[in-house]
């Protein structure tokens, strides 16, 4: 039973930035370098909360659901909260009007997927001297297979190359 009392302790501890398990234990900056600082030593910090939560099963599938790499949004389920606004990378050959009519496409394919007919370009980015185009779109999305199935049809577009 102490057992479970330290580890609650260390996690509340963790959480809050104190002294903890792991980063040396000699108190507050034990796990920054010195050419990192501050920002090094609060991404350790939050990766090592990320792995003391998913040890302790906070990021365990609801019950029933195959805990494996090929499930279907077991990810996003795990890290946002749905409905929610999400941004969707798509990246497309570009030229003098492919990077407009790419645009369009996306778009359109993005709002019909979600059902979100508020769906935006956000950030539009020629790459490559204008060989290629980078868009962002965001939309709000019911659930994490609304995103998986918005993935699946950017990628059968025959002018997108890549979708994350």
């Amino acid at each position: 039973m102490a057992g479970g009392r330290v580890a609650q302790q260390t996690r509340e501890e963790s959480l809050r930035g104190g002294v903890g398990v792991g980063a040396g234990g000699s108190g507050e900056g034990a796990d920054r370098s010195e050419s990192g600082g501050e920002s090094s030593g609060r991404q350790f910090e939050d990766r090592f909360v990320r792995q003391l939560e998913a040890l302790q099963g906070a990021y365990d599938p609801v019950d029933g659901t195959e805990d494996v790499e090929g499930v279907d949004g077991l990810f996003n389920q795990a890290f946002l909260t749905f409905p929610c606004a999400y941004v969707f990378t798509v990246v497309g050959r570009g030229g003098d009007d492919a990077g407009v009519g790419l645009q369009a496409s996306v778009l359109s394919l993005v709002r019909e997927a979600t059902g979100d007919g508020d769906a935006r370009v956000v950030r539009t980015r020629d790459r490559l001297g204008g060989k290629f185009v980078s868009l962002d779109v965001q939309a709000r999305v019911q659930t994490s297979h609304v995103i998986t199935d918005v993935h699946a049809r950017l990628r059968d577009h025959p002018s997108i190359l890549y979708t994350f």
